[in-house]
């Protein structure tokens, strides 16, 4: 894509980036980073090699339906008059706005700078729905923990907790390499024509570089939150059982005392009062029922069997 008569942008995606190769010449780019934009997997950082500028990004992208971050990879080189990017992965969806932003510029205002300016800023963009995304999973999460409904929310929460770190690990790195773009003294001025365009140039980038360090914060407050909501589902996961427990003991209690008594009177000894009395068995059974029925009353009121009858 042409910037302006001597300045140039050079996009590379899919098949086409094994052509890295052949603009190593053209721009006098370092074979490592030929060698960096080829091969994804890499780390947010930003390189000098001599009079050029090779910076990594990583955009991300919130699938909502599975509850997954898409990461992709954005490798720019830039220099004195172009600028090549090569997108690996879901980071073929970045570069559609800066594109349009500067068909629309005045030729004289298209700068390779720039460009890196709104790749950036697109890129930075990007990250918010995934905020918006999590906080909202969040909500339906901490609906779940505490709910009367008897629901495990450990594996969902800790699917999210994995991608709130993954995406930690891809953004907060950026924080270096936009600090230095955004520097006075920094290694803008190597790309630009003079030290008016970087000083013009260096707000932005110090903009930028203040909406991932705000991003930064709010995936840690993220992280903390779904660490809180673990630890909350464990303890009501422990409550539950627990509840489980006093019902089944509050059951087996009652259950003794019948049997308790059952196991009494069938003795077989001659000798026993209530052998000869008329109306012994109905007492017996009559004792059981209003023991078990006592017992039963009891372990109602105190919340052992289901909700408690009052105030204990």
């Amino acid at each position: 894509m042409s910037i302006t008569s001597t300045d140039c942008w050079v996009d590379l995606s899919g098949e086409a980036i094994s052509g890295v190769s052949d603009l190593t010449e053209r721009f006098g780019l370092h074979e490592l980073a030929a060698e960096d934009a080829l091969h994804a997997h890499q780390r947010p950082k930003l390189e000098r090699y001599d009079d050029t500028l090779v910076l990594v990004a990583k955009p991300a992208f919130y699938d909502d339906d599975a509850e997954a971050i898409r990461i992709g990879e954005l490798f720019v080189a830039i220099g004195d008059g172009f600028i090549v990017t090569v997108r690996h992965g879901d980071a073929h969806r970045i570069g559609g706005r800066a594109a349009a932003k500067h068909q629309e510029s005045p030729l004289s205002e298209r700068r390779p700078v720039d460009v890196l300016y709104q790749l950036l800023d697109e890129v930075v963009d990007g990250y918010e729905p995934i905020i918006r995304g999590l906080q909202i999973d969040i909500e339906e999460i901490e609906q779940e923990v505490f709910s009367v409904q008897r629901t495990n929310s450990a594996p969902r929460i800790y699917a999210l907790k994995r991608h709130v770190l993954e995406m930690l690990r891809n953004v907060e790195p950026l924080i270096g390499p936009l600090e230095r773009l955004a520097s006075p003294t920094g290694d803008l001025a190597v790309v630009t024509r003079n030290r008016a365009d970087a000083d013009e140039i260096d707000e932005y980038f110090r903009d930028v570089a203040d909406h991932v360090r705000r991003l930064v914060a709010q995936l840690h407050t993220v992280n903390d939150v779904l660490s809180d909501a673990l630890q909350a589902n464990l303890a009501q996961v422990s409550v539950s059982q627990n509840d489980d427990m006093r019902t089944m003991s509050a059951w087996a209690a009652i259950f003794l005392v019948p049997t308790l008594l059952a196991g009494v009177w069938g003795m077989n000894f001659d000798s026993m009062p209530e052998l000869d009395y008329r109306f012994g068995y109905p007492l017996a059974i009559g004792i059981m029922i209003l023991a078990s029925l006592a017992l039963w009353w009891q372990f109602r009121r105190s919340g052992w069997l289901g909700t408690p009858t009052r105030n204990r």
